[in-house]
Order: structure tokens, then C-alpha cells, then sequence
């Protein structure tokens, strides 16, 4: 099968940036999911990676990024089913120093496809892209939900936050540092 868009065509429309998620239509088949954006809301869409059936979908934004990368971290939300979160890199992030393009990450609930929480980096510098990757790192607190790890390539950190709640647990910054 090929895939395309499902937008109108528009010279603005972005199509691509696939990745592998747990089968999600039952047919024994990992499956995938892929943006599909354009000028106005794009989607995030998760399609049948045996037959490249579109399956369901999350409307984005498309200024912020949203959608580089989806990462499926497992159960964070104690339903059993796993969990996304989708990077943001180029959202602007109001803080009390003032705004910048910093970027955001956000995790969405794998059964219901709503969102659960924002989160942004704790350290605000323009242009970091914060949310450009994550890694899901397991259970590290022990609450028996799955936690995260999303980077911020343009300022050399990463940052491991709590999956059920969005709290900070750990800041890797650009000296090698733990805090």
C-alpha cells in the first residue's frame, strides 16, 4: 500500500514523519502513526500497519511542531493501555521571565486520545526545542505508571518527568550535571 495525505492539497501541507506504535486494531500487527498537516489543523494519525487503513486521530497544531516526535511511552494513565507523548518543538511558552519558542511536550491518553498534560522545560531559553525527543523510561517512580524522558537538543538537556503527572524528577543540563 501508499499512503497520502487525506488533506485537499495545499503547497503548505506536510505529510510524513512516521513511527512504529503497539497494535492498535487488534489484528496481531504493529502499527504506525504519521502527520498529516497543512495551513490549517493537521493530524497526528494512526494507520494499520498491515493494511495502511487510517484508524483514528489527533487534531494538532501546526505552528507549535506538535507531533515531532510521537513517542509511545506505555501505561502512564493506570488504564493498561499504552500511553503517547507528542513534542512540540517550536511552541512558544509564556514564563515569568517573559515568551519565547521553547517548545512543549505533551501526553495523551492511549484509549481516549485526549490530553492529560502540557509540560515545558524548566529551563526557558528561545529556540532549545524542548520536546524534539522522548524515550520512555519505564517505571522509575514505582507508582506502577510509566515515565518519560524528553530532550531539548538546542540547549544539550534532557529532562525525565513523572508520566501520571507531568512532575520534573530529573534535569540532565549542558555541564553533565544531575539535579
Amino acid at each position: 500500500y501508499t499512503l497520502t495525505s487525506q488533506l485537499p492539497p495545499h503547497p503548505d501541507n506536510g505529510f510524513g514523519g512516521a513511527a512504529r506504535v503497539s497494535d492498535q486494531d487488534s489484528d496481531g500487527a504493529d502499527d504506525f502513526v504519521v502527520y498529516d498537516g497543512g495551513p490549517t489543523p493537521g493530524f497526528i494519525r494512526f494507520v494499520s500497519g498491515a493494511t495502511g487503513t487510517p484508524l483514528r486521530a489527533i487534531t494538532v497544531s501546526r505552528e507549535s511542531g506538535i507531533g515531532f516526535p510521537v513517542t509511545e511511552i506505555g501505561d502512564a494513565t493506570g488504564d493498561g493501555v499504552p500511553d503517547y507523548v507528542l513534542g512540540a518543538p517550536y511552541e512558544a511558552v509564556s514564563h515569568p521571565g517573559g515568551a519565547c519558542e521553547c517548545g512543549a511536550a505533551y501526553l495523551y491518553d492511549g484509549a481516549t486520545l485526549a490530553r492529560r498534560w502540557r509540560v515545558v522545560s524548566p529551563h526557558f531559553a528561545s529556540y532549545n526545542t524542548f520536546g524534539d525527543s522522548a524515550a520512555p523510561l519505564g517505571d522509575v517512580t514505582a507508582d506502577g505508571r510509566a515515565d518519560v524522558m524528553i530532550g531539548e537538543s538546542g540547549g544539550n538537556m534532557v529532562h525525565a518527568f513523572d508520566g501520571a503527572t507531568g512532575a520534573v524528577l530529573l534535569l540532565v543540563l549542558p555541564d553533565s550535571a544531575f539535579r
